[in-house]
């Protein structure tokens, strides 16, 4: 018999097509794993090298990582 106590915070939903994670659930990524979209890894985004100003060069960093978050499917592209 099933256990109906059993709860987890992490789970796929009936039907396959939602991965949930509830409140105080975790994903833990371990070393050497890595999280895709499309079967693609982010870019790294290079460490900043003292633009032309320092607005340039921020803005560039920010423009980064937006792309990368975007890339992920983290954010919505714009």
């Amino acid at each position: 018999m099933a256990d109906i106590t059993y709860k987890p915070k992490v789970y796929r939903k009936q039907g396959g097509d939602q991965f949930v994670v509830a409140s105080e659930g975790i994903i833990n990524i371990e070393t050497g794993g890595i999280i895709q979209a499309n079967g693609t890894q982010a870019d790294h985004i290079a460490d900043p090298s003292g633009g032309a100003t320092v607005d340039d060069e921020a803005r560039a960093a920010i423009v980064s990582i937006l792309s990368a978050l975007e890339g992920a499917g983290i954010l919505k592209t714009s």
